[in-house]
């Protein structure tokens, strides 16, 4: 039922083209879950970096069936800043179906995903896209001091050592959430369900 919903949202709002593509521009997809106490601060910390790294750039958040005031303080955010964009979900569908269409409304050359709890720093864009300058069509973030449970950390470094094993994926932290593609990388793209983690496998 909710599959059927969310391909019925992209009937409707269409797939991004190259008409929908703006020459130069940063796309940054940011999901957010009950997040109110800390998308101020992110906000605060993105602003104070990405204007300078991007001439061209949009934040688009995407409320993925918030409980708290979310969806409320991301409206603020609309009313002081043009760049900001926000949609949300009236039910949790997930941080796959949220990226999903962060993708399909991204109107930048270039996007970037990053969670909103800032262990992704937003201080560290303009080295991702420097990265990209030098001719990488996708880059992958790493939190080398992540604030979680130690159980977190070590199922992660399990994880990533078995997909690095069965793919030859050599990476510190696949299932980090800050990352950089193209537009033209993700184009072929779907991923449902915990597929996020693969990206870009």
């Amino acid at each position: 039922m909710l599959r059927g919903f969310y391909l019925l949202l992209l009937f409707y709002f269409g797939l991004p083209s190259e008409n929908d593509t703006i020459a130069g521009m940063v796309s940054v997809i940011v999901p957010a879950r009950d997040e109110e106490d800390v998308l101020q601060a992110f906000y605060d910390e993105t602003m104070k970096y990405l204007p300078s790294a991007a001439k061209e750039y949009e934040v688009i958040f995407i409320d993925d069936g918030s409980k708290d005031e979310t969806l409320n303080v991301l409206r603020s955010f609309l009313q002081k800043n043009k760049h900001i964009r926000v949609f949300s979900f009236k039910r949790n569908r997930g941080k796959a179906d949220a990226l999903a269409y962060g993708f399909s409304q991204a109107r930048g050359e270039i996007i970037i995903t990053m969670d909103a709890d800032l262990q992704d720093k937003p201080s560290q864009i303009k080295k991702f896209l420097n990265k990209h300058k030098e001719g990488a069509d996708v880059v992958c973030g790493w939190r080398k001091d992540r604030k979680d449970k130690q159980k977190m950390i070590v199922i992660s470094r399990i994880f990533n050592y078995l997909i690095g094993l069965v793919f030859g994926l050599k990476l510190h932290d696949i299932d980090c959430g800050f990352k950089l593609f193209t537009k033209e990388s993700i184009q072929n793209l779907t991923i449902y369900g915990g597929l996020y983690r693969f990206i870009p496998y």
